[in-house]
């Protein structure tokens, strides 16, 4: 069974991470005036690095996190993201281990540069990436697919489980009101869904302790019976796409989604190893 999942996984991950990286780098390239001269530019940035620099490294520093330096990142990204993708579906482990270098060394990159405006997908690309390059280097399953597709699935069972504990925590998330105060925002906010929850608490109520419940029991798709692994699966990606929509937090859909298939490998893993 796991001969035959390897490759799927594999890909389907791969391609998902690559519509990641690429959505992200858009988003970059979007606001390219911001990082060029507004409060994401170098010139703002490089104040929150304090330690002593030598002429030389402070020149290698502006050179490469300035206007053309930025450029040069994002243009590999972009060439990266494209190879991933071409790769993947043409399973060739080369490009894959190339590619995958390019979106981790770039996102690293990106990760020091832009030390405020990033977010988690930034760092979930980053474990994708590391994963995905130590299951790639046999094109085979066996130990190295097991560490990398084991330390992707163990980061996005922490990473949905800590979440859900910390709202677990929040007075506003257990009593509802998390979702509606999140709708009313103007960065993350939607005034149809802010008046829906508004005018509807009990649903509000019901929606934030879906989300709780659902992050906090996440790591159990490794251990349940397919079904409902599958289930859970699934909810994930409902639920990534519905922030995608009505937060624009495009970048969270693709590099969780890209999580799963690891996931699911790791369930069947799981389960031949409990003899299911």
């Amino acid at each position: 069974m796991l001969e035959g999942a390897f490759r799927p996984a594999f890909t389907l991950s791969a391609v998902a991470l690559s519509f990641a990286v690429l959505t992200t780098t858009l988003e970059f390239f979007f606001l390219r005036n911001e990082f060029e001269r507004g409060v994401f530019s170098w010139r703002v940035l490089q104040t929150f690095s304090l330690q002593a620099h030598s002429p030389l490294t402070l020149r290698l520093r502006d050179a490469m996190f300035g206007r053309h330096g930025m450029a040069a990142i994002l243009g590999v990204r972009l060439l990266s993201a494209a190879g991933l993708c071409v790769g993947a579906l043409l399973f060739d482990r080369v490009t894959c281990m190339c590619a995958l270098a390019g979106v981790f060394t770039t996102s690293l990159l990106l990760s020091y540069r832009c030390r405020i405006g990033l977010e988690g997908a930034d760092i979930m690309a980053i474990i994708v990436a590391a994963g995905l390059f130590v299951s790639v280097v046999r094109f085979s399953p066996g130990i190295w697919t097991t560490m990398g597709f084991g330390f992707i699935a163990s980061q996005t069972c922490l990473s949905y489980f800590t979440a859900g504990t910390a709202k677990l925590f929040s007075s506003q998330w257990r009593d509802g009101s998390a979702v509606y105060k999140i709708a009313n925002t103007e960065t993350y906010g939607s005034e149809g869904a802010a008046l829906f929850f508004r005018r509807s608490p009990l649903l509000s109520f019901a929606a934030s302790w879906t989300i709780i419940l659902f992050e906090m029991t996440f790591p159990l798709a490794l251990v349940a019976p397919s079904a409902v692994a599958l289930a859970i699966i699934i909810l994930g990606i409902m639920f990534h796409a519905v922030n995608a929509a009505f937060m624009g937090l495009n970048g969270f859909l693709w590099a969780f989604v890209a999580t799963y298939p690891a996931v699911w490998y790791c369930h069947l893993l799981i389960g031949a190893f409990l003899g299911r």
